[in-house]
């Protein structure tokens, strides 16, 4: 095992998310946002590259997308956090609660052979909630208020890490409607370093704000901090 060494309040560990949770009592954190494997192969072995030829992103070939956790795994996430928002809930019926709250992210890739959207399953008694951002290859929405928009300077796109990478925008927008600065936030596999990112500049360390993340992967791991430690960087001043 080894830890990273970001701010205070960010933890990102390489550590398995079940030894992770065991060191938490009851509901420690406020909510865990959370993108398990949906067991469908897009782990870099089926899905080694996305795009065309000339713009495709290399994957290593791995295997952790085969099946979906355990039911032990969801029973885990539920007692160490008062909430949760568990990507490709539609996956998991079978091993979670019926819930009324939803989280659609519409990926607006017009005539693209992937999926339109991917859903999420939430704790929270509320209506279904649909975040539009582009997301297919070299095509990216331009902010979140334009995730509709094609960002026009390929030079900002966010580059892609993971094979089942979701946008800073859409963590920057879940923290926004679903936290305070002063919550505690758990991620039991970080892949791209996202959430982590996010909760950098959402969370409130003198509030008691503190994000703890993990990833097994070492590859993705290192990945994740060389992206954590470069996006959180201050900017140099301007004399």
């Amino acid at each position: 095992m080894s830890t990273a060494k970001p701010p205070q309040h960010i933890q990102m560990l390489h550590l398995d998310r079940m030894a992770l949770m065991a060191r938490y009592p009851d509901k420690y954190f406020n909510i865990a946002f959370v993108d398990p494997e949906y067991g469908i192969g897009e782990d870099g072995k089926s899905n080694h590259s996305r795009g065309s030829l000339a713009t495709a992103t290399k994957f290593t070939p791995k295997q952790w997308d085969r099946e979906p956790p355990p039911q032990a795994y969801f029973d885990e996430l539920q007692r160490v956090s008062k909430h949760q928002i568990i990507w490709g809930g539609n996956y998991f019926s079978d091993k979670l609660p019926p819930s009324a709250g939803w989280v659609i992210w519409d990926k607006v890739n017009g005539l693209s052979d992937q999926a339109d959207c991917e859903l999420a399953w939430t704790s929270f008694d509320m209506g279904i909630r649909i975040f539009r951002f582009m997301w297919a290859g070299m095509r990216q929405g331009k902010s979140i208020r334009e995730g509709h928009v094609m960002q026009g300077n390929k030079k900002l796109n966010e580059k892609r890490r993971h094979p089942t990478q979701k946008p800073r925008a859409l963590y920057k927008w879940m923290y926004e409607r679903f936290c305070k600065p002063n919550f505690k936030v758990l991620d039991t596999g970080f892949g791209s370093g996202n959430s982590a990112i996010e909760a950098f500049f959402f969370l409130n360390p003198e509030l008691g704000g503190e994000y703890v993340g993990c990833d097994i992967d070492e590859e993705y791991f290192n990945n994740a901090v060389a992206e954590f430690e470069s996006a959180t960087q201050p900017l140099p001043l301007l004399v």
